[in-house]
């Protein structure tokens, strides 16, 4: 059977894959808004300690506030195109999902140091994975999903 392959924008498409194709740009889309959000969280984190003479430990987390505060704009209106009404009980479910998801990253480092004496570096990556989708997937199924439908 022959595929006939449909414009989209600047990208092919073939028909039968489409919810794949939107999954993969999801996904990337995911990822870069992590990434800026990652880019913001260490700024703020680097400045508050070298700048503002800060505790790394509370830099560190007022670095996680901002990176939370990049991501969930452009996680909602450029990842998942969402146009639920209310921001608050969408944001309080993003926030709680990031919690997780950090508890998860913690978790999995300190597991894979501690337990099978991995280098950190590469337990970090694991982390950070594990992490990741957990976060697309909640987000994508519960924040950007279910919650809308309602």
């Amino acid at each position: 059977m022959r595929k006939t392959w449909i414009t989209t924008g600047s990208s092919l498409t073939a028909p039968q894959n489409g919810k794949t194709v939107r999954l993969i740009r999801q996904v990337v889309k995911y990822g870069i808004s992590g990434g800026l959000a990652a880019a913001g969280a260490w700024i703020v984190s680097i400045a508050l300690y070298h700048l503002a003479g800060f505790p790394y430990v509370l830099d560190q987390g007022t670095g996680f506030i901002a990176g939370t505060a990049i991501n969930y704009p452009v996680s909602r209106r450029w990842a998942f195109h969402s146009h639920y009404p209310t921001v608050l009980p969408q944001f309080t479910v993003f926030l709680t999902v990031t919690l997780i998801g950090l508890g998860i990253n913690e978790g999995t480092l300190w597991v894979a140091v501690s337990r099978f004496h991995l280098w950190v570096p590469m337990a970090m990556g694991i982390g950070l994975f594990t992490a990741f989708v957990w976060n697309f997937t909640m987000n994508r199924w519960l924040t950007f999903g279910k919650l809308e439908k309602t």
